[in-house]
């Protein structure tokens, strides 16, 4: 077995985290494969930028992403399927800017 494949086999054993590892090593890059494998796929994914917002989220909840803030949220039905409902704000928006004058941060 190659180094490489035997160092990918013992951190997906470990389950180590990419960020645990030196970014861009090979070690890394099998700790971000093997945790993308782990993850199911979604059934579903509802976009739900632009949309009215009928309960407002803390603007705590969502990540910064640089120029907008998302947030996700996974849901599992009885029979397993799997939705993840989105919803991304750009901080240029309008949108934004109400949220962060109304308070929801």
């Amino acid at each position: 077995m190659s180094d490489r494949k035997q160092a990918g086999t013992e951190l997906e054993r470990s389950k180590a985290r990419p960020g645990d590892i030196p970014l861009g090593s090979p070690e890394s890059r099998a700790a971000a494969r093997a945790r993308l494998a782990e993850q199911p796929p979604y059934d579903f994914i509802v976009d739900m930028s632009g949309l009215p917002a009928c309960f407002p989220t803390p603007l705590t909840e969502y990540v910064d992403c640089g120029d907008c803030i998302t947030h996700e949220v996974t849901r599992t039905t009885d029979s397993g399927k799997r939705t993840m409902f989105r919803r991304v704000i750009r901080k240029d928006s309008e949108e934004y800017r109400k949220a962060v004058e109304q308070g929801h941060d």
